[in-house]
């Protein structure tokens, strides 16, 4: 009987190059091929259908209020994904997570107009609202 495959842990997806195109998906690390010109040109046609009324100019001829990125890897669980277009409302600055029993326990959540102080670097206390760019121009 053959032995099973080593699943790739969060700590060897880390160990990755910086520059490594790859996701960690169910215990596989997957390296990304290199963009196509057709998928460049129509992930930019996205972020700027999406991004001009949600993110860019503060929302001209939207709501506003949302910071909308390209392919930047985002951490589910234990797994590592790199979607196309990604966006977090800009409300939700900044939140806190401490390793417990083995998983993560959110300790703390602020928004902009906060002073926040968390482990391990409540020696210090930041300005919430200084640490992004502004949501208005």
């Amino acid at each position: 009987m053959a032995n099973a495959p080593k699943r790739a842990t969060l700590e060897d997806f880390l160990a990755l190059p910086g520059d490594a195109r790859a996701e960690l998906i169910e215990g596989t690390i997957v390296h990304l091929p290199p963009p196509l010109p057709e998928h460049g040109l129509a992930q930019r046609g996205l972020a700027n259908f999406i991004g001009g009324p949600f993110h860019d100019e503060h929302g001209r001829g939207g709501p506003g209020g949302w910071w909308i990125l390209t392919e930047v890897d985002v951490m589910i669980g234990r797994e590592v994904v790199r979607p196309d277009l990604v966006g977090w409302r800009r409300e939700r600055v900044l939140e806190a997570f401490a390793l417990e029993d083995g998983g993560w326990k959110r300790v703390g959540g602020w928004r902009a107009g906060d002073r926040a102080r968390s482990q391990p670097f409540d020696a210090i206390e930041l300005e919430v609202g200084r640490l992004f760019p502004p949501t208005e121009g």
